[in-house]
């Protein structure tokens, strides 16, 4: 897991009661393009590569790749001791990543991951259901063009071990 997430992990985590923080951060997935990330104006969004939905990946892994990718740029935008609010339109996501598990190998991976580009920074996830509708990364995940948003200005790339079931960047 170490090169899943390009960042350096301490080995405990504070149990202090960490306030909620919004960044304005939005996730989605489609099978049909990928995954976007907006945050605020902002947004970066990934195209699936072809064959990608196999080996226990389906829509459900790309949801959840969408907040492990929230939480690698919250970790990187420098909020600490705090929970950050991400939101999809995925109820299976949310519930698993609120659970801190899932019987998927894949997804469990993601949160992993996500636990552990998070754990420098003593930040976790607080993941919330939207509908879809109201999604603002809905038409980025599917490669829609976004002429009310800009692109994230330090592009977040990925690791090595989820990058070959995307384009290159």
């Amino acid at each position: 897991m170490v090169d899943r997430c390009p960042l350096t992990y301490p080995l405990s985590r504070s149990l202090q009661v960490r306030p909620l923080v919004d960044l304005d951060i939005w996730v989605d997935a489609s099978t049909s393009w990928g995954v976007a990330l907006v945050v605020g104006a902002e947004y970066q969004a990934w195209k699936l590569r072809p064959g990608w939905d196999m080996g226990g990946r389906h829509i459900g892994w790309a949801e959840c790749i969408g907040i492990e990718i929230a939480m690698l740029f919250a970790a990187r935008s420098g909020v600490q001791d705090s929970r950050v609010l991400v939101h999809s339109d995925n109820s299976g996501a949310v519930g698993q990543f609120l659970k801190g598990r899932s019987r998927n190998a894949q997804i469990n991976a993601a949160i992993i991951c996500a636990e552990e580009c998070s754990r420098s920074a003593n930040i976790s996830v607080e993941p919330v259901y939207v509908k879809s509708e109201e999604n603002r990364a809905d038409g980025a995940s599917r490669g829609m063009p976004q002429p009310d948003l800009s692109p994230l200005p330090c592009p977040i790339v990925l690791g090595s071990a989820i990058r070959p079931f995307f384009v290159d960047e």
